[in-house]
């Protein structure tokens, strides 16, 4: 008897119909980080879109200090107070509550509701401990960042970019606005890799080398302020690991 098995019969599977399944056009940072720790995972959350999203508390508090920090800059500067950002908060949830993805949320009572706005006012004023913005003015907010890194296509948001002055150079850094917990040591690198592929997208979209990316986390002060220094060498070691996507998706046994 041979110790090896025998072929498998090509005719034993019936056989499968043509996949006429899309890749996306373009990859956000976080749509890649979904495919390189879970290929499946990436599928049926952007291909087939078979998981359906709903919003919970945690993620809605990021949304809405997310827009209450936003819609603050819009204000002269002498306005930029506390009481002003906080007014964006509950107005915010009114224009979300009825949609579907909020639905389930929606539901859960008006004390656990009454909860979760009070900790997104919370966190909205504890960020005023941890920058003045009467003090600066942001190049842009929520900007879509559009390029090509390499052969793949980069789609995405960020927060802010802001800029200041050394010695008569001008000098530019991505702020990214966190509600959640502070990343584990030893997880730091894993925190920066979207900030790292933005940093790379706007230099290849905009002609500027981002000179530092933040991650500000709301609820933690001026601790919870994560800074990571940026060269060109960084960029281009972000680029060469981001490129190989677009071959591994299409070779990926999805």
């Amino acid at each position: 008897m041979s110790k090896y098995p025998k072929p498998t019969n090509p005719k034993a599977n019936p056989k499968l119909a043509v996949c006429t399944d899309k890749l996306p056009k373009a990859l956000s940072p976080s749509r890649a980080k979904d495919f390189t720790q879970c290929p499946r995972m990436f599928y049926e959350k952007t291909i087939v879109k078979s998981i359906v999203w709903e919003n919970t508390e945690a993620t809605t508090k990021g949304t809405l200090v997310h827009h209450a920090l936003e819609k603050l800059f819009d204000h002269e500067r002498t306005e930029r107070t506390a009481d002003v950002a906080v007014t964006y908060v509950r107005p915010h949830w009114d224009s979300l509550k009825n949609r579907k993805d909020y639905a389930q949320l929606a539901s859960i009572g008006e004390k656990k509701l009454e909860a979760m706005l009070s900790e997104a006012e919370e966190m909205v004023v504890e960020y005023f401990s941890i920058e003045d913005p009467k003090k600066f003015d942001p190049v842009a907010r929520e900007d879509w960042i559009k390029t090509k890194l390499g052969a793949v296509s980069l789609n995405g948001v960020i927060d802010r970019l802001d800029s200041w002055e050394v010695d008569g150079e001008t000098k530019y850094a991505i702020s990214d606005y966190k509600t959640g917990k502070l990343p584990r040591d030893g997880y730091e690198a894993e925190a920066f890799f979207a900030m790292r592929v933005y940093a790379a997208g706007i230099r290849e979209s905009k002609g500027i080398t981002v000179d530092r990316v933040r991650l500000i986390h709301t609820r933690h002060g001026k601790e919870g302020v994560l800074s990571l220094a940026i060269t060109d060498e960084m960029v281009d070691e972000t680029i060469a690991e981001y490129e190989p996507l677009k071959d591994l998706l299409l070779l990926a046994d999805l």
